[in-house]
């Protein structure tokens, strides 16, 4: 199943100011793929390994190799439908706030 891989609005924004944000994230999500779950703590390390065998969702935090860039967070519902794209402080800000929307790759926004 391929999961679609949807952007927030402040990656989104980054992505159209910072050309070298895109070669960013396809490195995370590679890492992601690869069970390298980033800068997440080591019981959280533990919980995604235990969410991959029970479906649960699963989150990864990476670092950027540039000061000029920004830390993202890569999450996968537990539908295992979708791939999120964030910035830490957009996870807060979503939950608190219906105007936040994600957006999948066309930009779209996406509802589950």
């Amino acid at each position: 199943m391929k999961l679609s891989r949807n952007l927030s609005p402040g990656v989104r924004a980054e992505l159209r100011v910072n050309k070298g944000f895109m070669d960013f994230i396809q490195e995370s999500i590679k890492r992601f793929t690869k069970k390298d779950w980033g800068t997440i703590t080591d019981e959280d390390k533990i919980e995604n390994d235990k969410a991959i065998k029970s479906g649960d969702g699963i989150v990864g935090s990476y670092m950027p190799p540039k000061e000029a860039l920004k830390e993202i967070v890569i999450i996968v519902t537990k539908s295992r439908k979708y791939m999120h794209i964030m910035f830490e402080k957009e996870i807060a800000a979503g939950m608190q706030s219906s105007k936040f929307k994600i957006y999948d790759a066309k930009g779209k926004p996406v509802c589950h």
